[in-house]
C-alpha cells in the first residue's frame, strides 16, 4: 500500500528528469531578440576585431542575437536553461568602466551542453551589456568601438554537426 502511495511522486520525479535532458543542448533564442548577421564579418586587421571574431575556430559556429532589454532579465532566461560558469578573469572584469563612453560592462556565461567549464563546452552562450561592435588593441590597450545600449546574446556551438 506505501509503494501506491509512492508511485505518483516517483512517475512525477521521472518526469521531471526527463523533461530536463530532452532540453539539454538545445539553445533558445531569447524572445523577441533579433540576429545581427553584420557583426560576423572579418577582421580590418590583427588588432581589430567584431564580437564575434573573439571566438573564430574550426568547427565553430558563432551567431548574435540582440534585445533592448536589460541585461538582468535575459540573464534570468538563460539561467533556466543552461548553468552559469564563472570565468574568474572575467567576472572581475564585470562592471568594469568602458573608458570611452562611461558605461559599464557587464557579462554572464551560461553552459548548455552540461560541460563542466566553457573551455570543453560544444555549446554555449554569452551574455553582454552593452554590446560592442568592435575593439580594436589587445588586453590594457583595449579601444571600444560603437557601443550600443542593447543587450547581446552570442551562441557559440562547437558541435560536429556544424556547417
Amino acid at each position: 500500500m506505501k509503494l501506491m502511495h509512492k508511485l505518483p511522486l516517483l512517475f512525477l520525479l521521472f518526469f521531471a528528469v526527463l523533461l530536463g535532458t530532452s532540453f539539454a543542448g538545445e539553445f533558445r533564442v531569447y524572445p523577441g531578440a533579433q540576429q545581427r548577421n553584420d557583426l560576423g564579418g572579418t577582421a580590418s586587421g590583427p588588432l581589430e576585431r567584431s564580437l564575434v571574431e573573439e571566438f573564430r575556430e574550426e568547427n565553430l559556429k558563432t551567431l548574435v542575437y540582440v534585445t533592448s532589454d536589460p541585461f538582468e532579465k535575459v540573464v534570468d532566461f538563460y539561467a533556466a536553461t543552461g548553468n552559469r560558469y564563472r570565468v574568474g578573469a572575467l567576472e572581475r572584469r564585470r562592471g568594469k568602466k568602458l573608458y570611452s563612453e562611461g558605461k559599464k560592462l557587464e557579462e554572464a556565461f551560461f553552459i548548455l551542453d552540461g560541460a563542466p567549464d566553457l573551455w570543453t563546452s560544444r555549446l554555449w552562450v554569452k551574455v553582454q551589456n552593452p554590446l560592442i561592435e568592435k575593439v580594436k588593441g589587445e588586453a590594457l590597450d583595449r579601444e571600444y568601438q560603437n557601443i550600443r545600449n542593447l543587450t547581446a546574446i552570442v551562441l557559440v556551438d562547437r558541435r560536429k554537426s556544424v556547417q
